[in-house]
């Protein structure tokens, strides 16, 4: 057993000391009679020298505070274990760690996939008919949206819904994930379309040259479903001197093809496309050509149609300027079904569905 001697008797013969700074630095050690690995961990920290450091004009030499030290030269740690504190930090870390990975574990058998977390998300029959013209068009703008939103599922609307009623489909859908929104720098207005998650497609690019037209288009599609018509993509062109239009308009017994026009093409090209055109309507496939577009751009359409059409069809070839530079619409509706003649629901000849594509909005 080794002799533990006073502490009064350590401090009073110091072995070194060092000058720093204008004060002394006495070091004095403290044999111990517990050896260090013996210690035990987190509950007290040894002692093994008193360092500590005083003024000039102070004493050379005094020992630690006595509050800090107990009996043998430890100084004593407070420590305490929580057992409803540990408990409730080791259930957050795992809530945490489920939320931020999904489980996913694939059957063998049946080939299906359990998810650890399954959200359940409730589409109303307006939600499954947007996206199923989202995917006709692949685009749209606010306003479009709005026109879409009142026309459907009825099929009739005098006017779009509100801003706000637009905004907050739009928003909820974005947070399900099933629609996107962006605002292009070269645009001002927000352009919409649905997720590969809705639709199973793939996000179109809106840095294309053609996405001014597409959601052009896009407007004129959602003012034909407020007035009851079926919308859908022109079937692919058979051969070079045919003709692929923006889209269909069906409605009863009429049968309209659509052209958006926002820049004229060149003028040789418009000889194909008005044969093109004077052809489906000489067969009965099409009631009439409706072309919307710039005041220049239909200006064009109207001069070349007057030279390559022949009299008896030139009347149901229709241009109207309709939209602005940017791809605004500017015109008016009414302008569109004032002479329109009215279909005949159960009338017969109705155009088959292998004219054109079989998405469609109903």
């Amino acid at each position: 057993m080794i002799e533990m001697k006073s502490l009064s008797t350590i401090c009073d013969t110091p072995r070194r000391s060092t000058p720093k700074r204008g004060a002394r630095l006495n070091v004095l050690s403290i044999p111990l009679g517990i050896p260090k690995a013996g210690i035990p961990k987190g509950i007290v920290t040894p002692v093994f020298s008193l360092s500590h450091r005083h003024s000039p004009t102070g004493s050379a030499s005094q020992p630690p505070p006595p509050n800090k030290l107990s009996t043998g030269g430890w100084e004593v740690k407070e420590w305490r274990w929580d057992r409803e504190k540990t408990k409730a930090k080791k259930i957050q870390k795992t809530t945490n760690k489920s939320q931020k990975q999904k489980i996913k574990k694939r059957d063998r058998n049946t080939g299906e996939k359990e998810v650890g977390a399954l959200e359940v998300v409730q589409l109303t029959r307006r939600d499954e008919a947007m996206l199923d013209w989202l995917s006709v068009v692949r685009m749209a703008d606010q306003e479009a949206v709005r026109w879409a939103l009142a026309a459907l599922p009825t099929g009739h609307a005098d006017e779009p819904v509100g801003v706000r009623r637009g905004n907050q489909w739009i928003a909820r859908l974005v947070k399900e994930g099933l629609v996107q929104r962006a605002q292009p720098a070269f645009n001002d207005r927000s352009i919409i379309w649905a997720t590969h998650q809705g639709i199973g497609k793939v996000a179109p690019n809106l840095y294309r040259q053609t996405t001014r037209h597409e959601v052009a288009v896009a407007a004129v599609a959602a003012r034909y479903l407020a007035r009851g018509y079926r919308w859908y993509r022109d079937r692919k062109p058979a051969g070079l001197l045919d003709h692929q239009a923006d889209g269909v308009a069906v409605k009863g017994n009429i049968v309209e093809l659509v052209e958006v026009e926002l820049t004229a093409k060149t003028l040789h090209r418009y000889k194909l496309i008005c044969n093109s055109h004077a052809a489906r309507m000489t067969n009965g496939s099409i009631s009439r050509v409706v072309y919307l577009g710039t005041p220049d751009a239909v200006r064009a359409v109207a001069g070349e149609a007057d030279k390559f059409i022949f009299r008896t069809e030139r009347d149901r070839l229709l241009t109207l300027p309709t939209f602005d530079v940017r791809g605004r619409w500017v015109g008016s509706e009414s302008q569109l079904w004032d002479t329109m003649p009215e279909p005949v629901e159960n009338a017969d000849g109705i155009p088959t569905p292998e004219l054109w594509d079989r998405q469609a909005i109903v």
